[in-house]
């Protein structure tokens, strides 16, 4: 052999043992190979069909065509590629000298690297989980990434990439929810291995629609920055909160994958482009009013921290209503009390809100209200606690915590009449994470309330497969089911004072079987408005 084809070698045995047109098995070395000559050439391929590794050597050849028996995937032998299927094959440049097969199995990374990223990306584009975690599993054979999540770093790094820049409308749920699942393999909750199977999916089954995308010309973001971004996201409550929801898991990708940092910033651009600012139109006025106050208020004299009942008064303001709720967070700005502060006693009030739901309002044919929409007044709060850790201008800090305070009064049509009486029963983490797989929320909350700080904390990590792979169906619903156990877990951690409202809070949530598709009601809703004009019930 010359220079050029120097490689790792291996010889295959007599080009005469090989028929014409049939695949044929051959071993070296303890790799296994199938080869089909063609007239002078020997094709050769991985003998373990990347779908499932059935032997492809028991396969049939039509023409150039290799096909598996076992689930009929179909394989160009001239380039390994997978005509019907998924994932395309290995294939191997083969020669035929002195009468001999010889095969060379060494391995370009570079090349091989960019040929399996392309596969995964082409597998996110039919959302096909399966396929992508097989191809991502292979990347990690070739290119490094991320240590924390094993072989899939940087398949985790091509999904956030891809998802970035596929999301119709920039940042969405399914990339929100891959932070806090890339959390969780950190910590040992899930597997890299589920956490990726699950994010693909929530990442890819929106874009599904959109084919693969068009080769356009990157936004323009080298401007642009995080905290110019939340500068805006803190102007108005955009889009329920996803807007704030949003910046802060992208902010925590981008920090985790860099090299996606810039479709990151596009994206989450993009969605705050797009979002609505629900705090101009016309039901969030007094929030708008108390806003617009902001600027001329006196500025702070000694910093007061609030006392404990001061925090149990200012908790009852928030869940009062509106109004309730911003004069008292407008009073304690002007006294000097930090918006931080006020934000962690916001999240208090959010847990007991959302914990306060009434489901009857998911019964109602009439109304288009579901738990989904109090659960954003509590992850709108973590997120403006993780983004004004950082922030200079205490003026953000200062607004997300007037927007928190009207958000969360403003709901208080979700509440049930009559609080729900929660007695505390003795028993284990075990016990609890039993009760919530039986759906079983009275008893699992009742277990709840008899549990220590530390173990409550332990709930978390024991209830995350039920969240991640048992709550829900619909990927929009497991997202929320896991941002919101990320934003309570992180809550619990900081406010280990916090009596159990985080834990509560996300029983009450996830543990009941929620409508994921309410077709009766889209049904009720379009034919009452045709027939009368009027819009559906909602809270507010």
């Amino acid at each position: 052999m010359d220079d050029e084809q120097r490689g790792d070698w291996v010889d295959l045995g007599p080009v005469g043992d090989l028929p014409e047109g049939t695949a044929v098995l051959r071993k070296a070395e303890g790799q296994r190979f199938v080869c089909v000559r063609k007239g002078d050439a020997v094709h050769t391929l991985d003998d373990r069909c990347p779908h499932q590794g059935y032997p492809l050597s028991q396969g049939t050849v039509d023409d150039c065509t290799l096909t598996c028996e076992w689930h009929n995937w179909k394989f160009d032998l001239t380039t390994g590629g997978c005509q019907f299927g998924g994932e395309p094959v290995k294939r191997y440049l083969t020669l035929v000298e002195n009468g001999r097969v010889k095969v060379d199995r060494s391995v370009d990374h570079a090349k091989e690297a960019a040929r399996l990223e392309a596969g995964l990306r082409a597998a996110l584009v039919d959302d096909d989980a399966s396929r992508a975690l097989r191809e991502g599993l292979r990347l990690g054979q070739h290119r490094a990434g991320a240590a924390a999540y094993g072989a899939l770093g940087p398949a985790f790094s091509v999904l956030v990439s891809d998802g970035a820049v596929r999301a119709e409308y920039g940042f969405d749920h399914g990339l929100a929810m891959t932070a806090d699942t890339t959390a969780w393999v950190e910590r040992g909750w899930l597997s890299a291995e589920e956490a990726f199977a699950l994010a693909a999916t929530c990442v890819a089954e929106p874009s599904r629609h959109l084919g693969p995308r068009t080769a356009t010309p990157p936004l323009p973001v080298s401007e642009v920055t995080f905290d110019a971004l939340l500068a805006f996201a803190s102007t108005g409550l955009h889009d329920y909160g996803h807007g704030t929801i949003f910046l802060a898991k992208a902010r925590e990708l981008a920090r985790r994958f860099p090299e996606a940092r810039d479709e990151l910033l596009a994206s989450i651009a993009v969605t705050l482009g797009w979002a609505t600012n629900e705090t101009a139109l016309p039901p969030f006025s007094a929030t708008r009013k108390a806003l617009s106050g902001l600027p001329g208020m006196a500025p702070a004299g000694e910093v007061t921290e609030l006392t404990a009942e001061e925090q149990r008064a200012h908790t009852h303001a928030l869940l009062a209503g509106e109004k309730e709720a911003l004069d008292a967070t407008l009073g304690a700005l002007s006294r000097g009390v930090p918006a931080r502060s006020l934000l962690r006693v916001a999240a208090r009030a959010a847990a007991e809100r959302t914990a306060r739901f009434d489901e009857a309002w998911e019964e109602r044919l009439d109304a288009e209200v579901g738990v989904l929409d109090v659960t954003h007044t509590l992850t709108y709060v973590e997120a403006c606690l993780a983004l004004t850790v950082e922030a200079a201008d205490e003026g953000v800090a200062r607004r997300m915590a007037v927007l928190a305070a009207g958000f969360i009064g403003k709901v208080r049509s979700g509440d049930r009449p009559e609080p729900e009486p929660v007695v505390a029963t003795s028993g284990t983490v075990a016990d609890l994470v039993a009760a919530a797989s039986a759906r079983d929320a009275p008893r699992a909350r009742a277990l709840a309330r008899g549990l220590s700080a530390d173990e409550r904390l332990e709930v978390y990590r024991a209830l995350a497969p039920f969240l991640a792979f048992e709550m829900a169906v619909r990927p929009i619903f497991v997202a929320h089911g896991v941002k919101m156990a990320e934003a309570l877990y992180r809550l619990e951690q900081s406010d280990l004072a916090n009596e159990g409202r985080y834990l509560d809070a996300l029983l009450a949530f996830a543990v009941p079987r929620r409508p994921e598709r309410r077709l009766r009601r889209i049904a009720h809703v379009a034919t009452r408005f045709l027939a009368d004009g009027r819009p559906p019930e909602g809270l507010y």
